[in-house]
């Protein structure tokens, strides 16, 4: 290729939307990669050496107005950062822990009336993966209401699953089953485990922070495919918020 069209090819990418280009995070050690889809609905999709481990799941949440965050949104910014730091705890297994990780943030805006921003941010660590969102200060968002969690974990592959049934006769305490999880009821508890055959990798989905928010149980809505459930207020709303606020993280332990 020539100059004049290796540059004109150069301008052409450098001019697409920043929105229109997936943003990848990475762990430390290179195992773990997940990409940000901006493009459309907002999303997110997990691979691991190589392997698709979460195939594109959708992200957002449904505010009390109906509005949707995660819909229809475009990039502001994005941040990258390496942290690594080792500290101690009081109690437990193991008395040093690092927090070795690679955290990207991206700020995001409605493309729509009223105008909103939310942040999501994501953490990839070597063997595990966390993202959360963030609702900063801003004019017009000042208390609100979350009736719904659209973040989905849409599962690669059919894997053994380990589970709790959640919110069937009024208690909690059943005992862990074990099933494919195409066979896995319709509501469950987290952590929910799973095992790919042949020696693959072994994944929990948990929560992590869990302050002023919803409790998030997992509601298989297709043959692999999860969704957050939040347990709502008696009032159906699930989770009364001022910004600034934030949600728990979602974690995907590998």
């Amino acid at each position: 290729m020539s100059l004049r069209p290796a540059l004109a090819a150069l301008a052409v990418l450098l001019a697409m939307p920043l929105a229109a280009q997936p943003l990848t995070v990475e762990s430390p050690d290179g195992r773990t990669v997940v990409t940000v889809h901006t493009a459309g609905d907002l999303a997110y999709s997990v691979t691991y050496d190589g392997e698709p481990l979460i195939d594109r799941s959708r992200l957002g949440v449904v505010l009390g107005d109906g509005d949707v965050l995660g819909g229809a949104m475009r990039v502001v910014d994005t941040e990258q950062r390496t942290h690594d730091e080792t500290w101690e705890q009081p109690w437990g297994e193991v008395r040093e822990i690092r927090d070795h990780h690679t955290e990207r943030t991206v700020r995001l805006v409605t493309t729509d009336r009223p105008v909103r921003r939310m942040n999501l941010v994501v953490r990839v660590f070597d063997g595990a993966v966390g993202f959360r969102y963030e609702w900063p200060e801003q004019v017009g968002l000042g208390a609100f209401e979350i009736m719904d969690e659209l973040t989905e974990f849409r599962i690669a592959g059919n894997p053994a699953t380990w589970y709790i049934r959640a919110q069937e006769e009024n208690r909690y305490e059943y005992l862990y089953e074990e099933m494919p999880l195409s066979r896995t009821p319709h509501l469950v508890h987290t952590p929910l485990t799973m095992q790919w055959p042949e020696g693959g990798p072994v994944v929990s989905i948990h929560e992590a922070a869990l302050v002023d928010y919803a409790g998030m149980s997992l509601q298989r809505v297709g043959r692999t495919a999860l969704k957050a459930h939040l347990t709502p207020w008696s009032t159906g709303v699930a989770v009364y918020a001022e910004a600034p606020h934030r949600s728990p993280w979602r974690m995907v332990l590998i």
